[in-house]
Formats: C-alpha cells, structure tokens, sequence
C-alpha cells in the first residue's frame, strides 16, 4: 500500500532539492498528528466496547445471581410441601425443634446422629430398635425438619434444647443416649448434664473432648459456602449422581429427603455454626464433670479410614488422623467402669450407613441389661 508520506515525497521532489528539508519537516509534522488521531480514535473506540461488554457481564451476572437466587427459594418450597415432617414439631422458645418417635416400651433410647446429619440418618437402624423399646431420632435445631434455633450452636445449647424437647414431648427418661460422631459429644454432655436421666451410653465412632487439640479441621470460608447455599449452587452440585451414591444403601425415599435437606441454605448455614463453634462444645465438655461412674458404655469405633477424596484432607493427614482417633476411642472407653469396645470391621467413620447392624446389637444389648437390673 502506498502511504501518504510517498505521494507527498514524491510530488514535492519534483520542485528541485532545495526543498527537501522544509517538505520533510513539514511532512513529518502532518504524519505525527494523524498518527495521533489515529491513536486516540483506536482508544476510544476500545474504551467504547470495554464499557459495554463490561456492561454487558455485569448484567448477565445480576441476571444469574436472581436466577440463582429464585431458583432456589422456589426449590426449597417446593421439597417443604413435598417432604413433610416424618415426626412431631416441638415449640421450644418460639421455635420448633423435630422428633421422631416409634416403638414402645423401654428404657426410651435417644439417637443423635453426626454434624451435617439428622435423623434420617438412623434410617437403618430405627425401624430394628422400634421391634423391641421406644425409640426417638431427632434434628438439631437448624437441621432436617427443625427450626434455626436463635441461640450459637454449642452442645451445651443443643442439650438444653434437646432436655427441653424431650420433657414437652413428654417422651419418658431416663434414656440409653446414643450418639454418633459429633453427637457423641452431645451424648457425654448430656450424661453430664443431667446424669439422672441417662441410665447408659453408646458412642458410635464419637468425637472427644479433647480431638481438636490434636486434629485440626479443614478451614470453610463462610461467605464463599453461604454464597454458593443461596444462589442455588450447592444445590446443584448436590443434584449430581455422586451424591447419591454416597447414601445408596438407603430407601429411595429416604435418599430424596437427605438430598432435599442437604440443599438448604438453612442447613449450610447450621452445619457452619456447629463447625465454628466446636472448640467451644469441646470446652464445654471438659468443663464437665464425667459422672458415668458404672453406668453402662459400649464405644463402637471403625476400623477402615475414611477415603481422603472431598475431605479437605491429603491421605498422609487422614492416615494419621486415624491412629490419633483411635487413642482418643480408647480413652473414652475409661470414662466407665463397666464399659468395652466393640469395633466396626467392615465400615469407615459413618457406621450408620456401611455396618448399622452392630449398633443394633449393641442398644440390644444394653436394653436387656438394664432391664434385668430393673
């Protein structure tokens, strides 16, 4: 292509040389200024389209977050109508706490299931403990079919509430206290708390008061996680085949409602404040007396470790985590003096789910004792 610069060199060449200097200056100057309006045009017009499609993302952004937002009020409305309490609502200081009673007879055995479980997760063990004595399950305020409750979410509050519950239910003590993982702390606390109205405990695979001192958990970053609950991402990474795998040993019905529970942002919102307030539960319980003296204990502890995938762990950290928590599943074993372990074989840490038969046998167990010493 020839530039403006050659036409112009060109014709003025043919008034002779002594031009030559002045038209060279002369040229450079018009070919620096349309430079520079080109430059400038190029700018604007970058800055123009910038803008829109800055415009442009920020728009569809806002559409999504409400899209996102909507789609899982709606969502969750709709699993509220779909899937009604299984249970009975309890009003505890103006807010409802569910239990879930079956069986007759006793003593009553109280199940309390895991963090980021409720008592749906006895599913399989339930229906067995019904056959032969009263039987209630229940959800931590803020999980399954309860209310979030105002108060932090420390086991001395969920104890209280749970005593609250219990005694307006009017579901009979003194209990066999069962508690799995987190909900063994409550259990001890319970026991603790109001030592006559337990009469045994069985501790399936059960945190101990001591555990952080020496296993540190995954750090969550609240607002990332409570972002993804609200704006429905959660919900649809929990809609994903995956996770239905993990809870396949369970009735399809029952796997709907885990499901639709888990997708709440209610639930993220509690299972983050059972978290952030665990070292206070574990104060808690230290600050407690152990008054089980020789009241029956069973610890029921896993023996396989849990796979290191999804859990925020490297397979080292799990691997030595799982030797520190089997000194700590000896050390609750001393909290009687009639009590013995009993180790799951053929599970990992949810022995609700891979191996509920020996936590049958073992509340068998304890019932028939009890009652002979009645």
């Amino acid at each position: 292509m020839i530039s403006l610069r050659s036409i112009f060199r060109s014709a003025l060449n043919c008034l002779g040389p002594c031009t030559d200097y002045t038209v060279q200056s002369q040229t450079r100057s018009f070919h620096s200024a349309l430079n520079h309006h080109t430059a400038t045009s190029h700018s604007h017009t970058f800055r123009k389209w910038a803008k829109r499609v800055g415009l442009g993302l920020s728009g569809a952004l806002v559409t999504t977050a409400i899209s996102g937002v909507a789609y899982q009020i709606i969502s969750t409305k709709i699993d509220e109508k779909k899937y009604r309490p299984i249970g009975t609502l309890i009003d505890i200081n103006n807010y409802n706490m569910h239990l879930y009673s079956t069986g007759t007879g006793g003593p009553t055995v109280i199940l309390d299931a895991g963090l980021g479980c409720n008592s749906l997760e006895w599913s399989l063990v339930q229906p067995e403990i019904s056959k032969f004595t009263k039987v209630t399950s229940f959800d931590r305020p803020g999980n399954g079919w309860s209310d979030a409750s105002p108060l932090p979410r420390t086991c001395e509050n969920i104890v209280t509430e749970l005593h609250t519950a219990l005694h307006k239910a009017n579901i009979p003590g003194p209990y066999v206290f069962v508690g799995h993982s987190y909900g063994g702390l409550d259990a001890q606390l319970f026991a603790n708390l109001f030592p006559q109205e337990v009469l045994g405990l069985i501790l399936v695979d059960s945190s101990h008061a001591e555990q952080l001192d020496k296993m540190e958990r995954p750090t969550l970053n609240h607002t990332i996680t409570m972002l993804a609950a609200r704006l429905g991402i959660a919900r649809f990474f929990i809609g994903l085949p995956v996770y239905r795998l993990a809870i396949d040993m369970f009735p399809e019905p029952v796997q709907d409602q885990l499901l639709s529970h888990m997708c709440t942002t209610k639930f993220m919102r509690t299972v983050l404040q059972e978290t952030s307030h665990l070292k206070t539960s574990c104060s808690q319980l230290k600050a407690t007396e152990n008054l089980l003296g020789n009241k029956p204990l069973i610890v029921i502890s896993a023996v396989k470790k849990v796979p290191a995938e999804g859990t925020g762990y490297t397979q080292e950290q799990i691997d030595a985590f799982h030797t520190i928590f089997q000194e700590f599943q000896k050390d609750l074993v001393t909290k009687s003096t009639q009590s013995k372990q009993v180790f799951a074989t053929e599970s990992d840490h949810m022995i609700t789910r891979h191996q509920p038969q020996i936590i049958i046998d073992s509340i068998k167990e304890m019932v028939e004792r009890l009652r002979k010493q009645s």
